[in-house]
């Protein structure tokens, strides 16, 4: 809930981000990211980005 805007605790929470690993480069299987039938992992959301998460 944003403070001092009681009005809005119920709504559902919309986020969006670019992807980063969305293809792009010709024949390269490694920019994509392949995510199994299942419970979304914090390991398959990491997976998106390029860079390693400390």
């Amino acid at each position: 809930m944003v403070k001092g805007l009681p009005e809005l605790a119920g709504l559902p929470i919309l986020s969006a981000g670019a992807p980063f690993k969305a293809g792009g480069r010709k024949n390269d299987p490694t920019g994509y990211t392949e995510v199994d039938k299942g419970e979304l992992t914090f390991r398959n959301a990491a997976d998106l980005y390029l860079y390693p998460i400390p």
